[in-house]
C-alpha cells in the first residue's frame, strides 16, 4: 500500500484533443534517486533493453513488465501548465538522444507553456528529461489513439517500443496498474521519497472485459492441479 503525502498536490494536466483516452499523473519528490536494482537491470538486458539510469530504467522496466508505456518528467524543467494537444504547425522538439524533429499539426504532443516536452506515445523530449540532478518528478501513464500514434511514428521514423504498444490499441484500464507499479518502484529508488495525489483524466472508462475459459485448460497448459476455488 502506497502512503501518499497530501501536501503534494496532483499535477493538473489539460487535455485539448479527443485523441487522448486516459492520462494519469503523480508527483514524487526525493533528495536523490539511487542506482537501478540489479534484478531490474538484468531483466532489462534479458529482453533487449538498454539500461540508462535509475528512474529511466524503472520506467522502461514497467513497460516491459506490464505492457503499458509510462514516462517520467523532471518537474523542475516544466514551465507552467502541462497540456496534451496537437502540435502547432512548424513546432519542433529535441528528442532524447539529441535528434530534432519538426512536427505537423496533426501530431500529438505533451507540452508546457514553452513548447513540446514529448511526442505523445512515442518518445520523450530532452528538455524535461530525468537526470542525476533531478529531484522532483512527474510520473505519467497515458493511453492515446492508436491510429494517431502509428501515423506519427511512421512519418517521423520513430518506431519505438512505446509506439508499437500503443499501435496495438490495448485497454486504457492498463494505465492504472502501471502507475501503481511505477510509483512503488520509484519510491523504492528515492531517498526520502514522497508520493503525491493522483491525477486521473478518464472521460470514458472501459467496462471490464469478461473472458470465458475452462478452468481445466489452465492445468493442462501449466501442468498444475488448481481447483476451481483457487482459480
Amino acid at each position: 500500500m502506497i502512503k501518499l503525502d497530501s501536501a503534494l498536490a496532483a499535477p493538473v494536466i489539460n487535455v485539448d484533443t479527443p485523441l487522448v483516452r486516459r492520462v494519469l499523473a503523480r508527483r514524487i519528490t526525493a533528495s536523490g534517486y539511487g542506482d537501478t536494482p540489479d534484478l531490474v537491470a538484468q531483466r532489462l538486458l534479458a529482453v533487449g533493453g538498454h539500461p540508462v539510469s535509475g528512474v529511466v530504467n524503472i520506467s522502461n522496466y514497467v513497460m516491459f513488465e506490464l505492457g503499458q508505456p509510462v514516462h517520467v518528467f523532471d518537474a523542475d524543467q516544466i514551465q507552467g501548465q502541462i497540456t496534451v494537444r496537437l502540435a502547432q504547425s512548424g513546432e519542433s522538439i529535441e528528442l532524447l538522444g539529441g535528434r530534432v524533429v519538426k512536427l505537423d499539426a496533426d501530431m500529438m504532443v505533451i507540452a508546457d507553456e514553452i513548447g513540446p516536452l514529448d511526442v505523445a506515445g512515442i518518445r520523450g523530449g530532452a528538455r524535461a528529461a530525468v537526470t542525476a540532478s533531478s529531484r522532483s518528478l512527474i510520473l505519467t501513464a497515458c493511453n492515446f489513439d492508436s491510429v494517431s500514434v502509428r501515423r506519427t511514428a511512421r512519418r517521423l521514423d520513430l518506431l519505438t517500443d512505446a509506439a508499437k504498444r500503443f499501435e496495438n490499441n490495448f485497454s486504457s484500464a492498463a494505465a492504472g496498474p502501471a502507475m501503481l507499479r511505477l510509483t512503488e518502484l520509484v519510491l523504492e529508488l528515492g531517498r526520502g521519497a514522497r508520493a503525491g495525489e493522483l491525477f486521473d483524466f478518464y472521460p470514458n472508462p472501459e467496462p471490464p472485459t469478461k473472458i470465458n475459459f475452462a478452468p481445466q485448460a489452465i492445468n493442462q497448459l501449466l501442468g498444475t492441479n488448481y481447483t476451481d476455488e483457487v482459480v
